[in-house]
């Protein structure tokens, strides 16, 4: 008797228990792990894009507001090089700083977060789904296996009547014995039963608790959201601010860019000016230098001829110094030649005064001659000294 119905019913029952259990821990762990797998992403994005929530803290402060506390989901200040660290200033400093890539990215990291909240709504939405989907399949599971009790009774109580046919055994003897594998069997299957259901609820629990960490996630998200929105408005009237001041700059730029034709204009006509002066300036220098090229000749060859000259004076100047002397030579052989007149005259006043009166006459009329000479050359001589 229980050779032919235990077994089968025994395992029928295991199997769909083992199902029940697979299902219901592989349902679990997916969840589980696909929900903080979206969680991590999440935050992992917010350790990247997250701006700066101290900063915000410090904003409030300066407006008079009580400073509210981080939530758990942010990274503290300095775990991340995009995370500012304390008394940075307000989030309108940020916002100034427009070339920092945290300002500059204010719209990737929106889309990031939109991202991480869509994927937390997703999991919740899914985990939601999969916790009716859960309990519907344990109430299956716990119709299924009253039915299978059900039937496994009469399944028993059918071969337990064929049994007696065949073997003629006691009726009582084999409805004891029947009620006893029944009894066992089906607190067999309330024992996995009551487990499926503890291990539904146990997967339950663990998806409310990801719930609220998703619901705190989501609000802390919603809160950096809005926060982003205020600074995406500092950022945009900052940028119409800049884009009017560039608009400014573009108008200096192109008065300064006509200023530098202009000047540039003038430059090329100075230029031009100065290269034909500078030609002209050449041509004068090169006949200049022409010029001063044959002077310069031509004061070597005068300074040859006056070397020349100065050497002919030179000779000159010691004929005519031996000419002084001869000359006060003869003057003096002339007073000694008068005085002997003198002292003659009265001796041989006919003969010797003639005598010495003709070459007196030729004496004086050869030094006068030499004199007069002798005076043109020296004339002639400072007249070239002075020319030169």
């Amino acid at each position: 008797m229980q050779n032919c119905s235990g077994p089968g019913v025994t395992d029928v029952h295991s199997v769909v228990v083992d199902q029940t259990l697979k299902m219901t821990g592989k349902s679990k762990n997916a969840k589980t792990e696909c929900v903080y797998e979206e969680i991590g992403k999440s935050l992992d994005n917010d350790c990247e894009f997250l701006p700066h929530y101290e900063v915000h803290t410090n904003k409030k402060k300066q407006n008079g507001r009580p400073q509210e506390s981080p939530p758990s989901v942010l990274p503290p200040s300095g775990s991340h090089p995009f995370w500012p660290s304390s008394g940075e200033g307000s989030s309108m400093s940020s916002v100034d700083n427009y070339d920092h890539p945290a300002s500059v990215n204010l719209h990737q990291r929106f889309s990031e977060f939109q991202v991480a909240l869509r994927a937390s709504e997703r999991a919740r939405e899914e985990g939601q789904r999969e916790t009716d989907s859960l309990r519907v399949y344990v109430g299956s599971v716990e119709a299924a296996a009253s039915g299978l009790l059900s039937r496994v009774q009469e399944l028993e109580h059918l071969l337990a009547l064929s049994s007696v046919v065949k073997q003629g055994l006691d009726l009582d003897q084999l409805r004891g014995k029947v009620a006893t594998a029944a009894t066992h069997e089906v607190r067999k299957h309330a024992a996995a039963a009551a487990e499926a259901v503890a291990a539904a609820r146990e997967a339950t629990m663990e998806l409310d608790k990801v719930r609220r960490e998703t619901h705190a996630l989501t609000k802390a998200q919603q809160q950096e959201i809005e926060r982003i929105n205020v600074e995406a408005t500092e950022a945009r009237i900052l940028h119409e601010a800049r884009a009017l001041q560039n608009q400014d700059l573009l108008d200096q730029n192109g008065k300064l860019e006509r200023r530098w034709e202009d000047m540039n204009a003038r430059l090329e006509e100075l230029q031009a000016t100065h290269k034909a002066e500078h030609s002209a300036l050449q041509k004068k220098y090169e006949t200049l230098k022409s010029t001063a090229c044959e002077y310069r000749t031509h004061n070597s060859e005068l300074k040859k001829a006056l070397e020349k000259r100065r050497i002919t004076a030179h000779s000159l100047q010691k004929n005519y110094d031996d000419l002084r002397t001869d000359h006060k030579e003869l003057i003096l052989q002339n007073e000694i030649l008068e005085q002997q007149v003198k002292n003659l005259q009265g001796q041989e006043m006919s003969s010797t005064i003639a005598h010495y009166d003709h070459e007196l006459r030729k004496v004086r009329a050869s030094l006068g001659g030499e004199k007069a000479q002798l005076l043109v050359e020296l004339v002639q001589l400072h007249d070239k000294k002075v020319y030169f």
